[in-house]
């Protein structure tokens, strides 16, 4: 299994659409996307689009000044997530492809402009082997949340015979 937060989960579904094999299950906390308001604090006329290629922008200056990341790699990444047709959703996959995902996905909710929760209902929605966890940090954090990752972790671990397999050449 794999679990990622905020852009991982795009990254998640781009290996789905690859190596769906290699893959039991895949917790997807607060995925990034377009959507428009409608739970998170402030609110946000329309979709956050704007505020998401902004908060980009100021990411990607922020890689280069410290060396991590080239402008040309941060060229293609913007490219990829902006102008590759699914901007207007995860930014790595469209909606029919989420569908067609198989694999077992436990997807929580964000709370802000950034991690809409709307993007995680989607999510959630589309993909046919999916539960939603909506309320699941800050306050929200009880022993049921964690009680609920253990359980979909272990529901969906690999045989124990089977876990390095996929790293064999």
């Amino acid at each position: 299994w794999e679990g990622t937060q905020c852009i991982g989960p795009s990254y998640i579904f781009r290996l789905l659409r690859h190596s769906p094999e290699r893959f039991s299950g895949a917790l997807m906390l607060q995925p990034i996307g377009v959507a428009e308001h409608t739970t998170e604090a402030g609110g946000w006329e329309g979709t956050n689009a704007a505020s998401t290629r902004d908060w980009f922008g100021a990411w990607a200056q922020e890689m280069c000044s410290a060396g991590r990341a080239t402008d040309a790699e941060l060229r293609r990444l913007h490219g990829a997530m902006f102008e590759s047709g699914t901007e207007e959703f995860i930014f790595s996959a469209s909606r029919e492809e989420v569908s067609a995902v198989q694999t077992p996905l436990l997807v929580t909710a964000g709370k802000d402009i950034y991690h809409p929760a709307e993007v995680a209902r989607e999510v959630a929605r589309l993909a046919p082997n999916s539960e939603l966890l909506e309320r699941w940090r800050d306050g929200d954090f009880s022993e049921a949340v964690a009680a609920r990752f253990i359980a979909f972790l272990r529901r969906h671990a690999p045989p124990p015979e089977t876990r390095w397999a996929s790293l064999e050449p």
